[in-house]
């Protein structure tokens, strides 16, 4: 057992009760002290799930919505490149490397990795791209509220919407930068109840109870979310102002 299945799960209740907004994160390495130092520090605040493989990546990517991918560039035999080379993803990646020559940089530039981080590894600097990567995904919100006219505020997480002051909660909030990253992509509500809740078991209805009060809180979530019979949803850009 990795440090990653111990720190998940003593601490998935606990950052849900006091209110932290946790990341889903896959930390892949064939070394087993790395992904131990990740989940040390990581865990306390974040589900990490650790993977020594590509395929074990892939197996934790068909059961988890992830937030963000940490990976050694060489796993042997095959490299990061040539894993992206075959499987497109849209998640943050962020490159632990000691061996990519310039050319490895570049490919998996054009691929979007997020970022790179030199071996050994530094936790602090490991941190830092993180909070960049947040800080990314809270811009992506922000904007798309700014265009259908809501003003929010990160800090105490308020919206304003026509003079009317509503808080939002961090589950709420981590739903809308769900959606709002899915880029008008449909998703089923399961996938993203198993995102916000991967290792517990909630009630089918709670994550109904949560969408209600989002477009009670937030007018223009109401107007701009599609919802298809099976449970599929679609959150639009702003529909009032292409009409």
């Amino acid at each position: 057992m990795y440090a990653a299945d111990i720190y998940r799960d003593n601490f998935t209740n606990l950052n849900i009760v006091l209110g932290y907004d946790p990341m889903n994160i896959a930390a892949v390495d064939d070394e087993a002290s790395i992904l131990d130092s990740i989940s040390i520090a990581l865990g306390a605040e974040h589900r990490i799930y650790a993977c020594k493989s590509f395929s074990e990546l892939l197996n934790c990517l068909s059961s988890h919505h992830l937030d963000l991918i940490i990976c050694d560039f060489d796993l042997g035999p095959k490299n990061l490149s040539q894993f992206l080379g075959e499987k497109s993803l849209s998640i943050p990646i962020l490159v632990l490397t000691g061996k990519a020559d310039r050319q490895d940089v570049i490919d998996l530039l054009n691929f979007g990795v997020f970022g790179f981080l030199e071996k050994p590894l530094r936790i602090h600097s490991l941190e830092k791209c993180i909070d960049k990567i947040k800080i990314s995904s809270m811009s992506k919100a922000m904007a798309w509220l700014e265009n259908v006219g809501v003003k929010y505020n990160p800090t105490d997480r308020t919206v304003i919407y026509k003079e009317v002051i509503s808080t939002l909660t961090p589950i709420e909030c981590r739903i809308l930068e769900f959606l709002i990253g899915q880029n008008e992509k449909e998703v089923l509500k399961a996938d993203i109840q198993k995102y916000l809740w991967p290792d517990l078991h909630v009630a089918q209805n709670t994550l109904d109870t949560h969408l209600v009060n989002l477009k009670r809180k937030l007018p223009p979530f109401k107007e701009n979310l599609s919802t298809k019979y099976g449970g599929v949803l679609m959150l639009m850009k702003d529909c009032s102002k292409s009409a």
